[in-house]
Parts: C-alpha cells; structure tokens; sequence
C-alpha cells in the first residue's frame, strides 16, 4: 500500500513475495521492504520500492549450523541502497528431552546492491533473542531492540553494528 497525500492505493507486488513484515523509506520514490516466505521453512525476502513499481531482491539467507528458518523482522535504511535488516535463524539443538528451537539473530546489510550476513551475539543465559525493531542512526550505527526467551521475556537492545 501507498500514501499520497490523503489516499492509500494498493500496489502490485513482484511475483513470489509475500510476508512482508516492515519497511524503511529515505524518500518517496525508494523504500526497502522485508519479511519471509509464508510456506515451508520460512526464508529471508526482500523488495524495493522505486516511486511506482515494487522489485523484488535476493537478500542472504544465513547459514548457521542447524540453521532452519530465517525471516526478517525489521528494516531501517539511511541512504538508498544502505539497509540494515534484521532477522533470526531458527537453530536446532539437542536439548535434555528433545530437539530444541533457538532463535539467533542476524542483521542482513544491504549496500549498493550486494547483501552480507552479519551474525549478532545471543545474550547470556538466553535460549533465544527475537529482534524484530532496527533503527540505524548512520551506515554502521544500528540499535535492534527485542526480547530473550528464557523463564521470562525481558527486553534486550543489542548495538547491531557497533564495530
């Protein structure tokens, strides 16, 4: 969907993505939008916004040892073409009784066209981290914010690209 001035219109959307889950804007006629596939093992999708037309992308889908699905949650861009989106890897372990699910985040950056995988640390004594809010000050100044998941759900901020 699109806003001009009062009206929202509905815009066609490239072939194969759905599951869109947030957007990032630097002006009116560039956007970047992410999310997962919504069928089998969800996987990291991507599409820009050029003004009139979507155009889907290829974003990086990591590849963690035991790595299962990789949505991305959150997106924030600060120049066209200069993206930082967030995500999680399902992760399988072998817990006490069974094969446990972990949920390990990874931002996904996207720069003049070429994406690269950065994996992001887990919090001590978490059995996941969830980091579906992104806002990045400048190129390599990101702060993602969400939640752990262990007995509790307290909130975590992690400096996405502190280094």
């Amino acid at each position: 969907m699109t806003l001009a001035g009062t009206t929202w219109t509905t815009a066609s959307q490239p072939g194969l993505i759905s599951g869109l889950a947030a957007v990032s804007c630097t002006s009116a006629t560039w956007c970047l939008a992410v999310g997962g596939t919504v069928s089998g093992s969800p996987q990291p999708v991507a599409a820009s916004w050029t003004g009139s037309a979507w155009k889907k992308l290829s974003p990086t889908k990591p590849a963690p040892v035991g790595g299962g699905g990789n949505p991305l949650t959150g997106v924030s861009c600060t120049a066209v073409r200069s993206c930082v989106a967030i995500g999680y890897a399902a992760i399988s372990e072998l817990g006490a009784d069974n094969v446990e699910y972990v949920d390990a985040p990874f931002a996904d950056i996207f720069r003049g066209g070429t994406w690269t995988v950065v994996n992001l640390p887990v919090p001590a004594r978490s059995l996941g981290t969830s980091l579906p809010g992104i806002s990045c000050a400048a190129a390599n100044a990101c702060v993602a914010a969400g939640q752990t998941s262990r007995y509790a759900s307290p909130v975590v901020a992690i400096d996405a690209l502190g280094t």
